[in-house]
């Protein structure tokens, strides 16, 4: 199962939510799920995957192409999938995805949490979203 995760990409975050992000990371050792992210090297995407990849979990990062030249690629990840901008990063992490989390973050979080939720009430795609309301931050 390939289950997307959307989440902040700030460092400027409460420690615990870099603390949810391993525990969640673990969890999907457990079960040998594949992990899809914005494949970034900051903030909870970063402790996502870097946490994964110590459990030996199949992570698949999708970036926008300007990622490489920002250095924002975490090259970490298992697979990485180039995009030519940022909205076809989000259309093929929902197109390769069989389930999406929404995990704490801010205005890019909200938009793919959005995002998702408009194409499931449009039936263009049928995937579960489960938003995690981590501290009541939603």
């Amino acid at each position: 199962m390939k289950i997307s995760f959307f989440c902040s990409s700030s460092e400027q975050i409460d420690s615990e939510f870099f603390i949810l992000c391993e525990k969640i990371a673990e969890e999907m050792a457990k079960n040998r799920w594949t992990i899809v992210s914005g494949g970034a090297n900051i903030g909870c995407m970063k402790r996502l995957v870097d946490t994964a990849t110590k459990h030996d979990t199949y992570t698949i990062g999708v970036l926008p192409k300007m990622f490489v030249e920002k250095k924002l690629v975490n090259y970490n990840n298992k697979e990485l999938i180039f995009t030519p901008n940022m909205q076809k990063r989000k259309e093929k992490i929902i197109d390769i995805s069989d389930a999406c989390v929404i995990l704490p973050g801010g205005i890019g979080t909200m938009d793919e949490f959005f995002e998702i939720i408009t194409l499931n009430i449009l039936n263009i795609t049928q995937k579960p979203v489960i938003l995690f309301n981590f501290e009541g931050l939603y």
